[in-house]
């Protein structure tokens, strides 16, 4: 069978076949041209000739060759019409995938030879309003507590005079920005950017994450253009190790630490403490004292750390936050010292344990301890007079030590009667064993007072004062005065 010839041309890189060549696009088989919004492809039989030995060699060795190289300019030609250019300069067509195969046919001689020869090539998204966007998945993901998380991903490729790199970063900010207001709130992002390009930047593909925000990020702001990603958490330890009660409870102060950290864009400002002095500190401050619902607090523990390298700030704060103003904490307590007055001779009468028991005067002596710590500036709330109160009942003789008189004091038995109220003798005195009234008198009181300032300097502070009063107090029957 006879060789159609074609007016077909079929240039790939620097070789041509077709009429005129040594290259001959055999009619007998169709030229297969294909093509789709992604892809086009074209398939020829080539006829392979050579007047010589070393010219049919060399032809064919040149035709292998250049089917073997990637990524070159493909054109079709009838006649004098360019029906196919896809050159990659001016980006119609790029990524070329060449290949040649030599099937076997009757028009293998020792000159001609018969090859199949195929080339594809990627098209670029040239579709009104994609943008050199060929495709794109949105994928909207909720966490536990039904914060919203989008993740956009796709490829690009080259489109005129735009690399596909160049396009994607000419697109893809508009393309999310409209995705997102779709959804309704404030996004931050874009976090987790993977933008991957092929070696001659053709088409690339790219994945990149938006997180709605649900909290502030600063004072008064829910989208701080400088903080990224923030992680802000607030613990609030409330402790109640047990105090006297002197007529209301003592509020101990709350321990409440922060936790903080957050990357700050770069691309905005890479001075960390500049970030810290007047946004992020001030903000963790206000959470710590919303979260103790108070704002007497004091910075007693700062700890920040500057990552320069990845533009990034983490930090802990420990406060003490005043839950009420007065009382912090208080601890009263008593030592009762009961002396019977029994006076005790020795005497020799070669019994070694010997004594003589006589009855001398008896004492009873209460010590009281008040240890206290109180919030300054809470009026009312600290007792500063020399006479303490009675809240607990600590001036009753019978509490909380019932003074047993027993048959050694004569037969009295115990004393449950009555309090004794501050200085003054009591309503109804207590019965002391020899018929006397039973009275209470404070003989000495003794205060130290200590102020202290909580909290680092330059920093929120508060002002408290220790005290400790030790009170000694005597519980006697008067004597009578002798008459005449």
């Amino acid at each position: 069978m006879s060789l159609v010839t074609r007016e077909f041309k079929i240039i790939y890189g620097s070789i041509t076949l077709g009429a005129g060549t040594s290259y001959i696009i055999d009619g007998t088989d169709p030229i297969q041209l294909s093509k789709n919004y992604g892809v086009a492809s074209v398939t020829a039989t080539i006829i392979v000739t050579g007047a010589t030995e070393t010219a049919f060699n060399t032809n064919c060795t040149t035709l292998e060759a250049a089917f073997r190289v990637p990524r070159a300019t493909l054109q079709v030609i009838l006649g004098s019409t360019t029906m196919w250019d896809y050159n990659a300069t001016n980006n119609t067509g790029f990524n070329a995938r060449p290949n040649i195969s030599k099937p076997g046919s009757k028009h293998d001689t020792g000159r001609s030879r018969r090859y199949t020869i195929s080339v594809e090539v990627d098209l670029p998204a040239d579709l009104a309003g994609q943008n050199g966007r060929v495709m794109s998945s949105v994928n909207l993901t909720e966490t536990d507590s039904r914060r919203l998380r989008l993740i956009v991903s796709g490829s690009y490729t080259a489109l005129n005079s735009n690399t596909a790199r160049g396009q994607y970063l000419a697109s893809i900010d508009t393309y999310c920005s409209s995705l997102i207001s779709g959804f309704g709130g404030t996004w931050e992002g874009p976090f987790d950017i993977k933008a991957e390009a092929d070696d001659a930047n053709k088409l690339l593909n790219f994945s990149r994450t938006y997180e709605k925000l649900i909290y502030d990020q600063s004072s008064g702001t829910l989208d701080n253009t400088w903080i990224r990603r923030q992680s802000i958490n607030i613990n609030v330890l409330q402790e109640g190790p047990g105090d006297s009660k002197p007529g209301s409870f003592a509020h101990r102060l709350a321990t409440v630490t922060a936790d903080y950290e957050a990357a700050i864009d770069s691309t905005l400002t890479q001075d960390l403490e500049n970030v810290w002095l007047t946004v992020v500190k001030p903000w963790l401050l206000e959470n710590v004292r919303s979260a103790a619902g108070s704002n007497g607090i004091a910075l007693i523990s700062q700890r920040v750390n500057f990552d320069w390298a990845e533009n990034r700030i983490s930090a802990n704060l420990i406060c003490l936050a005043a839950a009420s103003g007065g009382l912090i904490s208080i601890n009263i307590s008593t030592k009762d010292t009961h002396d019977k007055g029994i006076i005790l001779i020795p005497v020799w009468n070669k019994e070694r344990f010997s004594k003589h028991e006589f009855q001398g005067p008896a004492s009873i002596i209460r010590v009281l301890t008040t240890i206290s710590r109180t919030l300054d500036g809470s009026s009312g709330q600290r007792n500063s007079s020399s006479t303490p109160t009675d809240p607990l009942g600590i001036f009753a003789i019978n509490t909380p030590l019932a003074l047993d008189f027993g048959s050694g004091d004569n037969g009295g038995g115990s004393n449950t009667s009555s309090e004794i109220s501050n200085e003054s003798v009591p309503k109804d005195p207590a019965a002391s064993p020899d018929g006397g009234e039973l009275i209470g008198r404070v003989l000495s009181t003794e205060t130290t007072t200590t102020r202290l300032v909580l909290g680092i300097p330059s920093e929120p502070q508060m002002n408290v004062t220790d005290e400790v009063t030790v009170s000694t107090l005597a519980f006697f029957v008067q004597a009578k005065k002798a008459s005449g």
